[in-house]
């Protein structure tokens, strides 16, 4: 049976583990910088107080808000979708109506579109 050292593949990924090791930490305290230095901070009294007022929302509340009324949109299309779903499935006649499959086209369009 033959046997191969890897003892030098060994020391490479350790030595590799260890540079990455220090990149990494050097890394976390670049960014802990560059985010104590936007903000004017009392760190001892634990109190940051950044360039905008504190009486502000955030400025993601209002893509959130903008998403949620995209969101109740979708939703009531998909409700109109669904009505004529019923309507074409339960009507008394077996005739092709293309009007109501037309309908449901458009309306399924307009929902990806959104």
């Amino acid at each position: 049976m033959a046997t191969r050292s890897l003892t030098e593949v060994f020391i490479l990924m350790r030595n590799n583990a260890m540079q990455n090791r220090h990149i990494f930490s050097e890394q976390n305290v670049d960014d802990r910088m560059a985010l104590v230095a936007g903000a004017s901070s009392d760190l001892e009294a634990g109190i940051a107080m950044t360039s905008r007022s504190s009486r502000l929302p955030p400025e993601w509340v209002d893509t959130v808000e903008e998403i949620q009324f995209d969101i109740s949109r979708i939703k009531d299309k998909m409700r109109e979708l669904s009505s004529l779903h019923n309507k074409h499935m339960n009507r008394p006649t077996l005739d092709d109506s293309i009007d109501e499959e037309h309908a449901i086209e458009i309306q399924t369009q307009e929902i990806t579109k959104s």
